[in-house]
């Protein structure tokens, strides 16, 4: 217990004093930095005002309820401003924990008016505070496994009433108490029926506060037993129901009826776990026995229930069960000369939150620079999840709800922030834009940069990581740019930075990204190229990332017929050929018109000298798994037919919208063995991407399938040249397009682009 605690404070500084059961206490509204011991159950409670940065403090009104209550629920914090503010709480990933928010109106505002808002934990809808009685306390427990290491606790404005909350508490409970097949548990009702008084700590070692409320029209019906338990004498079991409860309990008031719990739910979708706390109370004669049947709406659930006395028994649902209205009846067995017995009863309704949380490292990263640079900005709760409370300043992408949300956007512009570029931007593994415009960096590569474009400030975005070095986004002479900076520590980067230098000064074609100019200073080396507006391929494959385009199968063919063209160019119009070697869906980019291009050449490699016929050189295997001619793994030996293969890789993901390895059946196998066990059974529908929905010609896309296999020979040589490849693709879009008589404009002729000579064109920094 003793360790839990250390735990608790380290992760809790201001929580030094708390008890050893690793309890966190806050009340809410209190002077920052202000600490006491509550009268009544003796625990340390803390100010809330370093685990939120918004809202106002304030107290009751009526002082009788300062006799009634807690201290912790005299004063509150009230929040009039924003929709969404959110209490940050540091606790132990992985642990379960009852959470619990209380609420006491106490007319604080003087408005006698009773607010409806909602409540979040996280990401997700916990449940909806609506306050009733002034004079009332409103209690929201919730059985929870963090999945990070903090919880946030939100309270949400629904413009009916403005939100407040009097204490937060979160009590650490066994991992092996209230397991469940799915979701957190949300309390609905705790009961000591055999009791006229509440109970909570430290009757109860977890704090559970077990009351009197169930429906008084069945309570007609039974007779109560009380006992008095010395403290230590009651053999717990689990769950460990406080002794003071177990002490007492209810039995049919006629000793023949069944005893009878029954309740309707509130709402009839509404799933429930149920559990059932018996002590036999009674020293039993040798002739008395009392067994008992239980069943659930005439169902038997448990049968043959034998008490322990003074020991602990608990009956409850392994599964979530739903019911228009639950019947429990305890019906006594035919051996048994005593009525069932009862003590105490846990009703919770499942809730899923199915948002999961933004990626803790994001959240980190961002929230450590709100703090270092003193950010006003509105940053509470979960930056992502949901939508609709999404950060200002921030996009994420949300990979269809299965992981984790991560930030791909931050605009940090207006900020009149001063200093490095912020370090933070390692840690951000998704960021693609960044916004810095109107702020004062200085002494990194990117005010460089700023620097180099003769503009006070400079709209700066991360595009991605490109083979040296991340890719940036900027203004140079008031026109969009991506600037690639080699990092430092790349070890090949230099290399493969001085070969794509030479490729594009001296190469030019539709379809191969166009060099703009680069810096080759001792502290500042990179490229900058053209700008593409709608980024690398891999974001539109699906058509459900944020902002991208579905593409029709007209759309890909007419995507892998620029790409095969700027490959054909490479292959077929430059001398000696050019070999690209890091064909895939990343390294084809898209322009605001989505004309593809190829990027990246640092892995491209020259066929030179020329020789008669098809050339080859030795070179050390590069590349991207899954795209990688296996032949030129083999042998090292580098042909044109390389890139064939890994071109055949990209034409397959387009037909198909699966990555080049793929997981069937808890096995890696890589794309081509997929389509080749389709394609023995000729159904087109099972190869071709689901979400086209049949709108394609079958014979347009079986001819691409067939090019797609050809070009994924296991044999270089039988493997089509380039140039078949595109007159292959075109005739596959000619196809394609005669089935909704369209024509295609876009055709452009090879002939017009220029043979160049690798060796006699020398690049020259612009």
């Amino acid at each position: 217990m003793f360790k839990f605690q250390y735990f608790v404070d380290m992760l809790n500084p201001l929580c030094v004093d708390v008890y050893v059961s690793g309890f966190i206490n806050i009340d809410c509204g209190i002077p920052a930095s202000s600490r006491y011991v509550e009268s009544t159950s003796k625990l340390n409670y803390i100010s809330d005002a370093s685990f939120i940065n918004s809202g106002i403090s304030k107290n009751v009104l009526d002082s009788k309820l300062q006799e009634e209550y807690q201290r912790q629920l005299w004063s509150l914090r009230s929040f009039p401003l924003r929709i969404r503010n959110c209490y940050k709480i540091n606790v132990i990933r992985g642990s379960r924990y009852l959470i619990r928010a209380s609420f006491l109106y106490g007319n604080y505002d003087g408005l006698n008016s009773f607010p409806i808002f909602d409540l979040y934990l996280g990401a997700n809808l916990w449940d909806i505070v609506q306050i009733n009685d002034a004079s009332d306390v409103e209690n929201y427990e919730i059985i929870n496994i963090p999945a990070l290491d903090y919880v946030k606790i939100c309270l949400v404005n629904t413009s009916l009433g403005t939100p407040f909350i009097s204490s937060i508490e979160l009590r650490p409970l066994n991992n092996d108490m209230y397991v469940t097949e799915f979701g957190s548990l949300a309390l609905w009702k705790r009961v000591d029926l055999g009791s006229t008084k509440s109970y909570s700590y430290p009757d109860d070692v977890y704090d559970r506060i077990w009351t009197t409320d169930w429906d008084e029209s069945e309570k007609i019906y039974w007779k109560t037993l009380s006992v008095s338990i010395p403290t230590g004498n009651l053999e717990n079991n689990d769950f460990q129901p406080p002794e003071i409860v177990m002490s007492t309990l209810v039995t049919p008031a006629n000793a023949s009826a069944p005893l009878k719990l029954s309740w309707t739910p509130p709402n009839t979708s509404n799933q429930y776990y149920v559990y059932l706390h018996f002590s036999e109370l009674q020293e039993l004669a040798q002739n008395e026995t009392r067994s008992f049947n239980i069943t659930l709406n005439g169902q038997i659930r448990s049968k043959y229930i034998v008490p322990d006395y003074l020991g602990v028994t608990t009956t409850y649902t392994t599964s979530a069960i739903s019911r228009e209205k639950f019947e429990y009846l305890l019906v006594k067995t035919e051996n048994s000369t005593l009525p069932p017995i009862l003590n105490a009863i846990e009703i919770y309704i499942v809730k899923e939150f199915p948002l999961p949380e933004t990626n803790q490292e994001d959240v980190d990263a961002i929230t450590s620079i709100q703090s270092t640079y003193g950010l006003t900005k509105n940053w509470q709760g979960d930056p992502c999840n949901p939508v609709q409370f999404l950060w200002d300043g921030i996009n994420c992408t949300y990979d269809d709800g299965q992981n984790s949300p991560r930030i791909t956007t931050l605009d940090f512009s207006n900020n009149s922030l001063n200093g490095e570029v912020p370090a933070f931007l390692s840690q951000l593994e998704f960021l693609k834009i960044l916004n810095l415009e109107s702020n004062n960096f200085s002494g990194s590569l990117l005010s460089e940069l700023i620097e180099k474009s003769n503009r006070g400030t400079l709209s700066i975005r991360v595009l991605g990581k490109g083979g040296f070095g991340t890719v940036y986004l900027g203004f140079i002479d008031d026109n969009l740019v991506a600037a690639k900076m080699l990092s430092p520590s790349s070890a090949q980067g230099y290399q493969q930075f001085q070969a794509e230098v030479k490729l594009l000064m001296t190469v030019h074609h539709r379809n191969l990204t166009s060099l703009v100019g680069y810096c080759n200073e001792e502290n500042n080396k990179g490229l900058i190229y053209e700008y593409m507006a709608n980024g690398n391929l891999r974001k539109h494959l699906s058509g459900k990332h944020n902002k991208a385009k579905f593409l029709t199968w007209e759309d890909r063919l007419r995507i892998s017929i620029d790409a095969a063209q700027g490959l054909e160019y490479l292959h077929n119009g430059c001398k000696p050929p050019i070999i690209h070697r890091d064909i895939k869906f990343t390294n084809i980019l898209l322009n605001e018109h989505f004309q593809a291009k190829l990027s990246d050449f640092g892995l491209s490699k020259t066929m030179a000298p020329p020789t008669e016929g098809r050339t080859q050189l030795s070179s050390v295997v590069g590349g991207t798994p899954g795209y990688i001619d296996p032949e030129f793994y083999r042998t090292s030996r580098l042909t044109d037919k390389s890139d064939i293969y890994s071109f055949g890789v990209v034409l397959l993901e387009l037909i198909t919208n699966q990555q080049p390895v793929m997981v069937r059946n808890h096995e890696q196998i890589h794309i081509s063995q997929w389509v080749s066990s389709l394609v023995e059974n000729g159904d087109i529908k099972k190869i071709v991407y689901s979400r086209l929905h049949g709108e394609f010609d079958s014979n347009s896309v079986w001819k691409a399938v067939e090019l797609a296999m050809a070009c994924l020979s296991p044999n270089a040589n039988r493997r089509p040249t380039m140039n078949e490849v595109v007159i292959e693709l075109k005739e596959c879009l000619a196809t394609a397009l005669s089935r909704t008589n369209q024509s295609d404009v876009s055709e452009t002729r090879l002939e017009e682009q220029p043979m160049v000579n690798m060796f006699t064109e020398t690049p020259h920094p612009r």
